[in-house]
């Protein structure tokens, strides 16, 4: 994987690990990143196997190998930081991948952010039905099973219109592989949230109107988090859609996850 290093101005405080989401790529967050990085963050960010400039069949992959992607992106991540802090960001797909890669492995994390994580997809199917298409996967993988609404993703039309037009984001269907890997590793992940390294802060934002990742998925994960004796605050934004960084009132989203980090790296 190639790893993009956007340095902070001034002396930096804390560096990000910043993942994107399903069928998209690392530069549709410039604009994020950006803002990072004059607040005071060095940010890393890379495409996904499968996505934007990153080899692999399009959009077609499994949550285990972007998994152990993103713990080898956490490794060259702190062997170049030049901090005493790391912050994992993650966002839908990123952000199911992110929360996995905390749960298994905290070391050396010292805050967690969430944007629109897919714990829970729509359209929902039963566990059981998601299993065996997991398993029916590993021979037809390619197989188109859910398509997503560009409209869903954003009530700011000229968002919509520049991921519709950008040729790097993936605009075919979700594939087998993808949607039942999503589906089996997003439950697997709530059902292990209570294992949550105590003390390590989570921060997760989500749009009330998502229709392409279910907010109870982020109410359960941050439930189950606290439970644990763990910080978690879940904030979620009123007629908010799937990509709460890109919505009309994404400004003051932005503003109160970098707050919500000054106070605690």
């Amino acid at each position: 994987m190639e790893l993009r290093h956007v340095i902070a101005v001034g002396e930096p405080r804390s560096t990000v690990l910043l993942l994107h989401g399903f069928g998209e790529h690392s530069a549709r967050y410039s604009h994020i990143i950006e803002i990072f990085a004059e607040a005071g963050y060095d940010v890393f960010s890379y495409d996904q196997a499968g996505h934007g400039r990153a080899a692999g069949p399009r959009a077609q992959v499994d949550m285990p190998e972007l998994l152990k992607d993103h713990r080898a992106a956490r490794a060259e991540v702190m062997a170049r930081t030049r901090t005493d802090t790391l912050v994992l960001f993650g966002h839908s797909m990123g952000g199911l991948i992110t929360g996995m890669s905390a749960l298994i492995d905290p070391r050396g994390v010292d805050a967690v952010v969430l944007s629109g994580p897919a714990f829970r997809q729509f359209p929902e199917v039963a566990p059981i039905i998601a299993k065996i298409g997991y398993g029916l996967s590993r021979f037809l993988p390619s197989i188109p099973i859910t398509n997503i609404d560009t409209k869903d993703l954003s009530r700011d039309p000229f968002v919509v219109r520049a991921y519709e037009r950008d040729p790097l984001v993936h605009h075919g269907w979700v594939p087998m592989l993808t949607g039942t890997s999503m589906a089996v590793h997003g439950r697997k992940a709530l059902d292990n949230a209570s294992v949550w390294k105590k003390g390590l802060p989570l921060y997760v934002v989500h749009g009330e109107d998502d229709q392409i990742a279910n907010i109870e998925g982020s109410r359960e994960f941050v439930a189950s988090v606290r439970d644990s004796g763990s910080p978690a605050e879940l904030v979620t934004v009123p007629a908010g859609f799937h990509e709460v960084l890109n919505e009309p009132d994404s400004e003051q989203v932005v503003e109160d996850i970098i707050q919500w980090l000054n106070n605690r790296v």
